[in-house]
């Protein structure tokens, strides 16, 4: 797939999600209870998390989805539910497609990114979002610091998804200085349901921590060099389409 965007059309635009979040931080930071760390102060490791889990022949015709991985059982139900996925997929989804036949067909469409976009709207929280992280991990091993820690806190949070793991990494990922894949993950755990905060009982809505998710992948995308972009979204896409089952 040859995929010459440049870098800036790969990111999301200023009128996007990163804008609408940044004058609620510290009033959402503040109803965090910081003594939730206190059990947590322990040393972490400060190495990335290495996903061991290999994922077999994403091609294969008998791949099949792990328990609940995706939202719904049908596209269209998907479209139904979260209709939000239609203002950022241009190309419409048709009453008899599949998970598997509307990924390929947007990867084959003028837009591939799109496909990405399809995929963290598809899949349940938790799936998508070890999806993103191993997608990131692979195409950017060598992190900063502090994509290295939002990254243990979003590995935590896969291994342990409460409320207290889930506002720790919110609450750091808000206060980040640039926004990095690391940190649209980071977002996408925060949003993926439930109150922002023990003494807040706002919620964002669904759609936000799936576009966060794509965000998150398309950036670190964006990040590879202009000739290894084709590449490396088929790689991302590789990896869901082993997540989804087959008409």
């Amino acid at each position: 797939m040859c995929l010459g965007l440049p870098y800036a059309a790969l990111l999301p635009q200023p009128h996007s999600l990163q804008d609408s979040f940044q004058p609620d931080a510290q009033k959402l930071a503040q109803n965090i209870d910081l003594s939730t760390r206190a059990s947590h102060s322990h040393q972490r490791d400060c190495k990335l998390f290495q996903t061991t889990a290999a994922m077999d022949d994403l091609n294969s015709e008998q791949t099949l989805p792990p328990a609940r991985a995706i939202r719904f059982d049908r596209v269209n139900d998907l479209y139904a539910e979260m209709p939000e996925i239609a203002k950022f997929i241009e190309t419409p989804a048709e009453d008899d497609d599949g998970y598997r036949s509307f990924l390929e067909r947007l990867r084959a469409s003028q837009t591939p990114e799109d496909a990405v976009t399809f995929t963290a709207f598809a899949l349940q929280a938790k799936a998508g979002i070890k999806w993103g992280m191993e997608c990131v991990a692979s195409l950017i091993p060598d992190m900063a610091p502090e994509d290295t820690k939002l990254m243990n806190l979003v590995s935590e949070w896969l291994d342990d998804p409460t409320s207290e793991n889930r506002w720790k990494t919110l609450e750091v990922a808000l206060f980040a200085p640039r926004r990095s894949p690391a940190v649209y993950l980071g977002l996408a755990v925060g949003w993926s349901g439930g109150p922002l905060a023990p003494n807040d009982l706002v919620t964002v809505p669904a759609w936000r921590a799936p576009r966060a998710l794509s965000s998150a992948v398309m950036r670190a995308v964006g990040q590879m060099r202009t000739e290894h972009r084709g590449e490396s979204l088929d790689f991302v896409l590789d990896r869901a389409a082993g997540l989804f089952r087959l008409n």
